[in-house]
């Protein structure tokens, strides 16, 4: 009878343990999709404001219907840092990129906190790894795959 005790003990303590282990991994999987959804809906925010700095006219301080001189600056974001030129920024959730500013359109790339090759001590380093793209003009904002 004490084998067959023992037997179950050692039974129990492995599905325990490999339910720990799997419920981790999932875990950990649900933090980053989490975290990938703070970057889209971040995005979201400097797009939407940035369409609404686009219509307005120069002398408002607005982009006079142009993207071509669109920085942080002009965007409204929940942001700790930003680069001196202006054109990057970041936060909690990752590090931002507005790039391939035109009249009528610029990109905006979100590199997640939670992807492993992201240094958060150094958010202006972290720019490879997994990266989310929009694709912004006057009236739409389309998503790009890597």
């Amino acid at each position: 009878m004490g084998q067959q005790q023992l037997l179950l003990v050692v039974l129990v303590t492995i599905i325990v343990g490999t339910a720990v282990v799997v419920s981790l991994n999932i875990l950990g999987e649900s933090v980053k999709e989490s975290n990938k959804d703070a970057v889209r809906s971040d995005i979201l925010s400097i797009a939407t404001t940035s369409q609404g700095w686009y219509q307005k006219i120069g002398m408002m301080g607005g982009g006079d219907r142009s993207f071509e001189k669109i920085t942080f600056d002009d965007v409204v974001f929940a942001m700790k840092g930003v680069s001196d030129d202006g054109l990057t920024a970041w936060n909690e959730n990752g590090t931002y990129v507005i790039d391939n500013r035109k009249t009528d359109a610029y990109t905006i790339t979100g590199y997640p906190s939670s992807d492993d090759k992201y240094n958060s001590d150094k958010p202006l380093e972290s720019m490879n790894g997994t990266a989310l793209k929009a694709f912004v003009t006057e009236g739409d904002i389309e998503w790009k795959k890597n």
